[in-house]
């Protein structure tokens, strides 16, 4: 049986997981909270994704690990990579790497409505990262701008 991952922290910025230390919570989703890291090792920024979700009917890192395991197949300029997948202490996380900038969303929100040709550059690279995933036989349920 598979020990239930550590509950969901309102903040894990300052711990240190393995190599990374975690500066601050960029995003939440589903599953995990996604922070900035340090990698202490290599001297870089990563992204961690610390596991929070915690279904009844699933093996939450089981899942965790075969997410990770499927993107890890991917190379396009459009799929970041992952780095490792490992367990430290309570937490489940998964090391990949940081993209700095900031999402479409926040763009338009900041400087209007993308140009026809700019929204369909952005709309191709998507289409083109979700088209190698399909082919991989990878669903991805968690698109955001």
């Amino acid at each position: 049986m598979t020990e239930a991952p550590a509950p969901a922290a309102a903040n894990l910025a300052g711990v240190k997981l393995g190599n990374y230390r975690l500066l601050r919570m960029l995003g939440r989703g589903n599953m995990g909270v996604v922070y900035l890291a340090t990698d202490e090792a290599l001297l870089r920024p990563t992204a961690v994704k610390v596991l929070t979700w915690s279904p009844t009917e699933h093996d939450p890192e089981a899942w965790f690990l075969a997410e990770a395991r499927s993107v890890a197949k991917l190379n396009h300029p459009s799929v970041i990579q992952i780095y490792s997948v490992a367990r430290h202490g309570p937490h489940r996380y998964i090391a990949m790497e940081y993209v700095e900038g900031v999402s479409a969303d926040v763009m338009v929100s900041r400087k209007g409505p993308f140009s026809a040709e700019r929204a369909t550059e952005v709309i191709l690279q998507l289409a083109a990262a979700l088209e190698l995933a399909h082919a991989a036989g990878i669903i991805h349920r968690d698109v955001k701008p």
